[in-house]
């Protein structure tokens, strides 16, 4: 069975090739140049997908939060939602270019709000044996990091692209979700000042 990951990456691919030769097509019918034809077609494989990716990805804020039981550590500790704090997931992967840029704004939320109490954990459908070589080469990944045996805590969150981040509030209510690079410092100052059971965040 193919996991989660994986069938991410196949959409992807398969959203990418499908703009490509939408593209193609117009292109041909408006008997374009080529060079504009080809520079139209890139630009469809590299936006649609993403502009897709909005429509197919599942709403989860204002709702509570799924647990994360089945996460196996291999940095930092555990992380326990609706204890009373803030915390942030996010889901990435040592393969998605996307991911590794955002590694060192998180770790900078990481160090920033830790003292006053948000928890962080990057959480990944890969195995231990594939992040932990990662971790030793990448010293701005200070976070806690969880490898999710089964993709279990990726398909409980509707995660359809990464990375992805969801700021999850006191009382164990998702009150935020998005790119960790777009929104995710603001949303964390509003939920550290949000009152229980809080509404969702635009």
């Amino acid at each position: 069975r193919r996991s989660s990951v994986a069938k991410m990456q196949m959409q992807g691919i398969m959203l990418a090739l499908v703009s490509v030769y939408g593209m193609q097509m117009i292109c041909k019918y408006l008997n374009l140049d080529p060079t504009v034809a080809m520079g139209l077609q890139v630009g469809a494989a590299l936006i649609l997908p993403r502009f897709a990716a909005k429509f197919l990805t599942k709403t989860v804020a204002g709702e509570k939060a799924p647990p994360l039981e089945s996460l196996q550590y291999v940095q930092g500790e555990p992380l326990e939602l609706g204890n009373g704090k803030v915390n942030v997931v996010e889901f990435w992967a040592t393969w998605c270019p996307p991911c590794k840029t955002s590694i060192p704004h998180l770790n900078d939320m990481y160090l920033k709000y830790k003292e006053k109490g948000v928890g962080f954990v990057g959480v990944t459908g890969e195995t231990p044996e594939a992040i932990k070589p990662f971790l030793a080469k990448t010293p701005a990944f200070t976070y806690p990091c969880a490898c999710d045996p089964g993709n279990k805590s990726i398909s409980a969150y509707g995660v359809s692209g990464i990375p992805a981040a969801f700021v999850v509030g006191k009382d164990g209510t998702v009150l935020w979700q998005g790119h960790p690079m777009q929104g995710l410092d603001e949303a964390v100052k509003k939920a550290l000042t949000a009152e229980p059971s809080a509404t969702k965040q635009d």
